[in-house]
């Protein structure tokens, strides 16, 4: 199997798919990889999950890859927990990719939320459109606000990947 990848510093949701016979058949599956690494936003990754479980195409897997050896341990209801023995930055979400057979890989960090509770299903769409891609967007910051409570902020103003969408 030949899996797509994108640089390393985006920082930006994505959506990946196999390129083989075998996986683009129609099938929607879908593994959700969050990467996480500074013990200040371990709050942020059950929010994280809860939205990718209540989007109208859910994941059927999610996995959260510890690229910190100082956190080992920390789990998160309704997700998979690998510990790292070192960083592995970006390129932990290709190879834990390897260890789900599904046909969609969804790559998110640890400090954004995606509040469209339909983005899987528009990147599925897009990759049924467009095989060859990679598909990307923007979402929200989270941030803590000055009373400690979890807020979501938008974005800079940066370019994204919108036209692919509306093809």
């Amino acid at each position: 199997h030949t899996l797509h990848h994108s640089w390393c510093d985006s920082g930006k949701p994505m959506l990946a798919t196999r390129r083989s016979r075998d996986t683009m058949n129609g099938d929607d599956t879908i593994t959700a990889i969050i990467l996480c690494y500074w013990e200040e936003r371990l709050g942020y990754i059950s929010k994280i999950i809860d939205t990718l479980r209540n989007n109208t195409l859910p994941p059927t897997n999610i996995v959260v890859f510890n690229n910190n050896p100082d956190l080992r341990g920390v789990s998160f209801e309704h997700a998979v927990t690998i510990d790292s023995g070192e960083n592995f930055y970006c390129f932990a979400r290709h190879v834990v990719s390897l260890l789900y057979n599904t046909k969609y890989y969804y790559f998110q960090d640890d400090d954004l939320v995606v509040d469209n509770l339909e983005l899987l299903q528009i990147f599925s769409d897009a990759l049924m459109k467009h095989p060859e891609s990679i598909v990307s967007i923007q979402g929200r910051d989270i941030i803590r606000s000055a009373n400690g409570e979890i807020e979501f902020a938008k974005t800079d103003e940066r370019e994204t990947n919108e036209d692919i969408l509306e093809t």
